[in-house]
């Protein structure tokens, strides 16, 4: 079941005291002036981030004169703005981490980031620029904006991977500006630009059918007492045990108890749990987990390289 991060934030009604997500909690119920943005060449009123999300959903995917560019170009320019892509997503990501982990607003951030660093399609760029300008009361606004963003640029992201893959295949290869060095396909998929899918590696615990999470809402899985979740943390197999207490698994035995609270999973040396080096996949801060029940867990993707789990084990509603 999937929820925007303001419900997920509001889903506890006793969160701890000084926790960020008690601090979201207080901004949303003082927030009670409805927000006026000019969208499509009129203005409109969301009373609601619920609101808000619907009305920006169909920002999300990519338009078709975006496509029909991004087709006309040349492997190294889809190479180039690929790798720009992924620099604009680490910097959301690191807003995002930011606001879920310290309860930090996004306001400041997202303004000193720049509004040339958002596109134009479907008016991003305008409506970027409309949330900045808004007070700290709209913050839960603002870091909803960010995720569908990131959700837009995600797809952008796979219609360029796509494309790419397309005109290597007719070519046998693409090179680079110096015009020596080759890259195929698969090579490119191996690489840190473009993100890894879920058909790329195999879970070494066997499940099949995952599908990769959306970055930056609360996702809830489930998993009846004494069973699993079989997820990937990018390309890298872990399992979430559900054991009189949910557990976190490595596929090589190592166990991380999870409490009820939230838990940063990562890379970093600042996660309440702190993965090996060896994952190179893994980012800094990969996701936040957070058990809800005796079945039901909930987890947040914050990665370059997306978190994995079977669809079948994930409730999902319109929001």
């Amino acid at each position: 079941m999937i929820y925007s991060i303001v419900q997920a934030l509001a889903n506890n009604p006793e969160p701890a005291r000084n926790s960020p997500r008690s601090h979201w909690q207080k901004r949303l119920r003082a927030n009670r002036k409805p927000l006026r943005l000019l969208m499509n060449g009129r203005f409109m009123e969301f009373k609601s981030t619920d609101d808000f999300s619907f009305a920006v959903e169909c920002r999300t995917g990519i338009t078709s004169a975006r496509y029909h560019a991004l087709f006309e170009r040349e492997t190294q320019e889809l190479w180039e703005e690929a790798q720009s892509i992924k620099a604009i997503e680490k910097n959301l990501v690191d807003i995002l981490e930011d606001a879920l982990c310290d309860g930090s607003p996004c306001g400041p951030a997202m303004r000193s980031l720049g509004l040339q660093n958002f596109s134009a399609d479907h008016g991003w760029r305008e409506l970027i620029e409309q949330l900045v300008a808004a007070d700290d009361r709209y913050d839960a606004y603002k870091r909803l904006a960010l995720i569908k963003y990131m959700q837009y640029l995600g797809a952008r992201q796979e219609v360029i991977r796509l494309i790419f893959a397309t005109k290597n295949r007719r070519t046998g290869s693409a090179r680079t500006t110096s015009g020596q060095r080759r890259l195929n396909g698969a090579a490119v998929l191996e690489t840190m630009v473009f993100d890894v899918s879920a058909s790329d590696n195999d879970n070494l615990f066997g499940a099949t059918c995952l599908q990769r999470l959306p970055r930056g809402e609360a996702v809830k899985l489930y998993a009846l007492p004494g069973h699993a979740i079989d997820i990937r943390l990018a390309k890298h197999a872990f399992r979430l045990v559900n054991d009189n207490g949910w557990v976190l698994c490595e596929a090589d035995g190592r166990r991380h108890a999870l409490a009820d609270v939230q838990t940063m999973v990562g890379r970093g040396r600042d996660n309440d749990i702190r993965l090996d080096a060896q994952y190179n996949y893994l980012s800094r801060r990969h996701m936040i987990v957070e058990p809800q029940d005796d079945h039901v867990i909930l987890v947040t993707d914050l990665s370059s390289h997306g978190t994995f789990a079977p669809a079948m084990q994930t409730e999902q509603i319109a929001v």
